[in-house]
């Protein structure tokens, strides 16, 4: 992950997460993925618990209490940011903490 949310000192769980996502229209749960073997070329499908989809353009994983994305914008910035307060979390990109008021 690129841009992550991460809770110092009490690490936001799968459970809670999910919950979260409830509550937020604009993203919805979708852990299934799919992708193309390379050896065989057939479809796989596999599970990516506490994957999100926001706005129906971006992936939003969860991954050992941290929640984040590859790449960013300024659009999935602004949302991180908005998760980061519910969680009284913080918002680090590539390692670096972002500060927001």
């Amino acid at each position: 992950m690129d841009i992550y949310v991460e809770r110092i000192g009490k690490v936001i769980t799968l459970e809670e997460w999910k919950k979260y996502v409830q509550s937020d229209k604009e993203l919805s749960l979708s852990e299934q993925g799919k992708g193309i073997n390379p050896l065989t070329r057939t479809t796989m499908y596999f599970e990516i618990p506490g994957r999100v989809i926001y706005k129906n353009n971006y992936e939003i994983y969860y991954e050992n209490g941290k929640i984040g994305c590859d790449g960013l914008s300024d659009e999935i910035q602004g949302k991180l940011i908005e998760i980061a307060r519910f969680f009284n979390a913080k918002v680090f990109d590539c390692g670096e903490e972002i500060k927001f008021d």
